[in-house]
């Protein structure tokens, strides 16, 4: 479970353990971006969007380019150049198709997070919010150092693609100040 995090499944709460050294009013802000994050149906949309959009949609383009292609590459008879040419393409862009829809993905799903950190600032005051992941990253977790050193999305796991690191949300929320 992320450290900074609050998980919500079956429409129960779930808290890290490493958060009991915060107080009731260090937590609220941290509960209330994990609830606008899981309960916000514009973020729901764009996460299931994205996940469609980057994931089985390019394969299935690739699937139908390949079936209007392959007779035109291969009419019979011996293989011409095109279509020995076209053989690492085929063999190789679902891979990239994955990796990358995978990273885009990812990169979608973080910048929810930071987005629900600024819906939350909004509605709860962006000090509050500041203040609670400033305690959080002076806690020198675990998770937080390995998600504040990771250079590669493409080779770290699932769940820490997809978060962003305490100083990327304290960070997000500095700008939204000098935006605004």
């Amino acid at each position: 479970m992320p450290s900074d995090q609050c998980v919500i499944k079956n429409d129960i709460l779930y808290l890290p353990v490493v958060l009991r050294g915060l107080g009731e009013g260090q937590l609220r802000p941290i509960i209330a971006s994990s609830i606008i994050f899981y309960y916000t149906p514009r973020i729901q949309i764009k996460e299931n969007l994205a996940l469609f959009g980057f994931l089985p949609a390019p394969l299935l383009a690739f699937i139908v380019i390949l079936a209007l292609v392959g007779p035109i590459l291969a009419p019979g008879g011996p293989p011409s150049l095109l279509s020995l040419l076209a053989i690492p393409v085929v063999v190789a862009l679902p891979f990239v198709a994955i990796f990358y829809g995978g990273y885009m993905f990812s990169m979608t799903t973080r910048r929810l997070w930071l987005e629900a950190d600024k819906i939350t600032a909004t509605a709860i005051g962006k000090e509050t919010l500041l203040e609670a992941f400033k305690k959080i990253g002076d806690m020198g977790l675990s998770d937080e150092g390995r998600l504040g050193r990771r250079r590669n999305y493409l080779l770290v796991n699932i769940q820490d693609s997809q978060r962003p690191s305490i100083s990327e949300r304290i960070e997000n929320l500095v700008k939204m100040d000098n935006r605004n």
